[in-house]
């Protein structure tokens, strides 16, 4: 099952680029490092991907992971998050500690630097609160490099579209 899900996201990372693939792809739900040096040694090989990935305290298989073929600069950190609703912990990530955002700063081909933030926010089955937080923090986060470095955020923010316009959570974040 495993061997055929890879060569299955193989064969779509080939219609990209003429073949070649996306420079950074960040993933969410990986289960761990072999899991995904397994698949950059069997089925990429020939992309020049380096992996990346922070085991977090998540034992259910859902750490954020990445492939890029910059040069990594520094030490990838794990940013962890203790979510909140009603000024208590969620019984869920007392049970489940929760997955982090993953940063990752890599130089471009031009010399600057860029800092990827891999995310994957709380699901639609926990309260709207979480993902406000996650978005929050993902904030905090970004406040704390330095002021002229590029920062590109991706994953699952797990944020509907009927969600976005009840809530309005991109209006004063991310920006």
């Amino acid at each position: 099952m495993l061997d055929r899900k890879m060569y299955r996201l193989t064969h779509v990372l080939k219609t990209i680029r003429d073949g070649k693939g996306p420079d950074i792809l960040v993933m969410e739900e990986v289960e761990n490092l072999r899991v995904l040096e397994q698949w950059r040694t069997k089925y990429l090989k020939d992309f020049g991907y380096k992996s990346i990935l922070i085991e977090g305290p998540d034992e259910r298989g859902i750490d954020v992971g990445m492939f890029t073929r910059f040069e990594v600069v520094g030490e990838p950190k794990l940013h962890l998050q203790k979510f909140v609703v009603n000024d208590k912990l969620t019984e869920d990530n007392i049970k489940r500690p929760t997955r982090g955002i993953l940063e990752v700063t890599m130089k471009l081909p031009d010399g600057s630097l860029l800092t990827v933030l891999g995310v994957h926010l709380p699901s639609q089955g926990g309260p709207t609160e979480l993902r406000r937080q996650g978005l929050l923090r993902i904030n905090e986060v970004v406040a704390g490099l330095p002021k002229d470095r590029m920062v590109m955020v991706a994953g699952d923010f797990n944020i509907t579209s009927e969600e976005e316009v009840t809530e309005h959570y991109m209006d004063g974040l991310m920006s």
